[in-house]
């Protein structure tokens, strides 16, 4: 997964979204680096399959968590587009 760079939120968001999938699922190596301002992407087997970039908004944690169950079963993942809102401070 790649992440904002010295971002505390992101990094939050990472370590929850490591932890899901985790107790999801089994026998994962899961790895993390600081990416470009604004990013939150997650990859399944290299493959790139969600982009804060593209969508605006984090991943549901259900979305990331299936598309890593497809993966294990050896079925193509699609892209998960599905994301929270963004908060707009006003």
């Amino acid at each position: 997964m790649v992440y904002g760079p010295t971002d505390v939120w992101y990094d939050a968001r990472f370590e929850e979204l490591k932890s899901e999938i985790q107790s999801s699922c089994s026998g994962l190596d899961i790895s993390g680096f600081e990416g470009r301002e604004g990013s939150f992407e997650v990859s399944v087997n290299e493959e790139l399959v969600f982009s804060k970039l593209k969508t605006y908004g984090f991943p549901y944690s259900k979305d990331i968590i299936e598309a890593v169950k497809k993966a294990q079963m050896g079925e193509k993942v699609s892209e998960v587009t599905n994301s929270q809102s963004p908060c707009n401070i006003l």
